[in-house]
């Protein structure tokens, strides 16, 4: 099969008919993926994912996150401190709001 390189420092962004990328941001077919490791800011228009990845242990609230963008399922990844993971967690079911660790169950799989 033939590889191609997608990502290094000089890249800012790609595109191809079923996958595009910047820094932050991932559509792969119709899903669309953030990846957060700070505060988001407040835009005006919310908008629309499947996933947001939590990483890096970022200083943030989970409402945080419900008032910055429209998301389906939260993934805390393994990057997060464990008691960061678990607070999270809380949050989430507090506010009714799937979520998924990847320190607990492991890595996360879709079926596309």
């Amino acid at each position: 099969a033939e590889q191609k390189i997608l990502y290094t420092k000089e890249t800012k962004h790609y595109c191809n008919n079923n996958l595009c990328f910047t820094r932050d941001f991932v559509k792969f077919f119709e899903k669309k993926i953030a990846t957060l490791s700070s505060k988001p800011k407040k835009c005006r228009i919310k908008p629309k994912l499947d996933y947001i990845v939590i990483s890096g242990n970022p200083k943030l609230k989970i409402e945080d996150l419900s008032a910055a963008f429209e998301f389906k399922k939260i993934i805390i990844d393994s990057s997060n401190s464990r008691w960061k993971s678990e607070k999270w967690k809380t949050e989430c079911a507090d506010l009714k709001i799937n979520c998924y660790s990847v320190l607990e169950s492991g890595a996360y799989v879709e079926e596309i």
